[in-house]
């Protein structure tokens, strides 16, 4: 289980790139939530990259 913040809201649109996770937006910023592997977390980290969002942290939880 991984959660990853970036920073701003996304749009409905972004929000539909990550289908299968959770997202919550709080505060002027974001949180993507989910089950993933080593691969997915490659892959949802590169949509974060392609969208042009703000990383903030990524954290691995129990």
């Amino acid at each position: 289980m991984y959660r990853i913040t970036v920073g701003g809201c996304l749009d409905s649109a972004a929000t539909e790139s990550f289908a299968g996770f959770e997202v919550q937006t709080d505060d002027h910023v974001t949180q993507i939530r989910g089950l993933m592997d080593q691969s997915a977390l490659y892959g949802v980290l590169r949509r974060i990259e392609l969208i042009g969002l703000e990383l903030i942290e990524v954290l691995r939880q129990e």
